[in-house]
């Protein structure tokens, strides 16, 4: 028996719906939403506005190459009407109707949007245009977002917990789970490329008898502050995580051993700039040095060794950078002339 049309198109929607449930993220998603949207509606250009929480910060992503006239219009597409609305809108430029989108009026030819939903709320809409496009279109579109609405918002949350999950919510940086998997990744590359992988362990001194001072607040904008200034010190390749209440790692790619000790010593001398809290003399930190492979011969020893060249540094009293296992307790530098980081 022949399949009629409905058939037909029931089939597309479970294979669309199918290959939509095997995306890994947001991007493979759009994917298969430019491939689907072509084929059944027949368009030529496929467009994706995102909208978050806050609507007014929606993005818009041309997934064919044809909508530069809307993306690249100024315009923002939380203007879109389909967004503002929650309501499927039609543009032709043929007619001049009373509300009109700003959006789609940049477009010479004819476009429709329509609102992706989920859980009630908007958060974004697809676009598709052409020189003409069927009657058809706005029914097929409808189906399109119903089901990939939910799928972009399920997508969306885990990628929100992934993020939350290897975030530190203080200083924003990458935590200890991130930071670990990290190592192995570098490490591998460190293999590969057979240039060392430099980690530094940074630990603020007598940050327990500061917090019994000034108190957790006051102890929180010291953390903070110190972020900011990794952060700011460090190439773009780096790798800087909170690890612990007052420690964070920094992990320097393609980095010789001397190159990260001469950094390591940069950032102690720069920590002693921060601007002081009246309870606070001067702040310092101490830093273990270590590299891979001439220090270990795993990610996980490359963590331990440069552990033990940090606790040497805080039980030689601080304020001090060590390298892994030295001969004899000693700075590698003179502190009173560091050298500068690069």
């Amino acid at each position: 028996m022949r399949k009629d049309r409905g058939d037909d198109r029931h089939h597309t929607v479970v294979e669309f719906a199918r290959a939509l449930a095997a995306s890994p993220d947001e991007w493979r998603a759009a994917e298969v939403l430019r491939r689907h949207l072509l084929e059944v509606c027949e368009a030529d250009d496929v467009g994706l506005i995102s909208a978050g929480p806050e609507r007014g910060r929606a993005t818009f992503r041309d997934l064919t190459g044809g909508l530069t006239a809307m993306s690249a219009s100024g315009v923002p597409p939380a203007s879109c009407l389909a967004v503002r609305l929650g309501k499927p809108h039609a543009h032709s430029p043929a007619e001049r109707p009373l509300m009109r989108c700003e959006l789609c009026d940049r477009y010479q030819g004819e476009s429709a949007t329509v609102p992706l939903i989920a859980a009630g709320t908007v958060i974004g809409a697809l676009v598709v245009g052409a020189t003409s496009l069927h009657p058809g279109v706005m029914t097929l579109l409808e189906e399109a977002a119903a089901v990939f609405g939910p799928v972009l918002a399920g997508l969306r949350a885990f990628e929100l917990a992934s993020a939350h999950a290897h975030t530190d919510t203080l200083t924003g940086l990458p935590n200890r789970r991130a930071v670990e998997e990290d190592v192995e990744r570098l490490a591998a590359l460190s293999r590969r490329s057979a240039q060392a992988l430099t980690l530094l362990r940074v630990d603020v001194d007598g940050m327990l008898a500061l917090n019994d001072r000034v108190g957790h607040e006051t102890g929180d904008s010291v953390i903070v502050s110190l972020a900011s200034l990794l952060r700011a010190r460090l190439r773009s390749s780096d790798v800087v995580a909170r690890v612990g209440g007052d420690e964070f790692l920094v992990l320097l790619p393609n980095t010789s051993p001397e190159a990260g000790i001469a950094l390591a010593e940069g950032l102690r001398a720069l920590t002693g700039e921060l601007t002081p809290l009246d309870a606070i003399d001067q702040l310092t930190v101490s830093v273990g040095v270590a590299s891979f492979p001439l220090d270990a011969e795993s990610p996980r020893d490359l963590l331990d060794a440069a552990e033990r060249a940090l606790t040497s540094a805080k039980s030689a009293g601080g304020n001090r950078v060590y390298a892994v296992e030295p001969p004899d307790p000693w700075t590698l530098f003179n502190e009173s002339t560091p050298p500068s980081p690069s």
